[in-house]
């Protein structure tokens, strides 16, 4: 039903930049693009972050996903994962919700400028990735 721009649109995670320019509340974010220096000491420092997580602006099924603190051994492993994948494409950093692990994310869907439903994804007991390739399941959700 959706047409392919808006396809395209939402497959790339600029969407949501794009989203928060035009004043929709999304999760603080720093957009990295291909080839650009990021130093994740500063940003976690900036931000004043304890806990990130680093995902490719094009992706699916977790693909290059990282979790990290800020402990020197995980912010060595994150930079060199930010300096990997720079080279070949653009990432996005975020702080790590901690809820994630336990409630979980939602997806509203929406037909026509509608909203149809709510799917909650739920991450296997101890993982953060919600898709059913890592133990993760969907369910319905209500919200009051």
């Amino acid at each position: 039903m959706n047409s392919l721009n808006i396809i395209k649109w939402n497959a790339d995670k600029h969407y949501l930049r794009d989203l928060r320019d035009s004043g929709v509340v999304i999760a603080p974010t720093v957009f990295v693009e291909k080839g650009e220096n990021c130093n994740i000491v500063q940003v976690m420092a900036e931000k004043g972050w304890e806990k990130g997580f680093i995902k490719p602006m094009v992706g699916q099924a977790a693909r290059e996903t990282l979790k990290f603190d800020t402990s020197r051994e995980m912010l060595k492993k994150a930079q060199d994962h930010i300096d990997t994948m720079t080279k070949t494409e653009g990432i996005m950093i975020q702080p790590f919700l901690n809820y994630v692990e336990s409630i979980g994310e939602f997806s509203a869907i929406f037909f026509g400028n509608k909203l149809s439903h709510i799917i909650q994804k739920v991450p296997q007991r101890g993982d953060f990735r919600v898709m059913d390739d890592f133990g993760g399941r969907d369910r319905s959700a209500v919200l009051d």
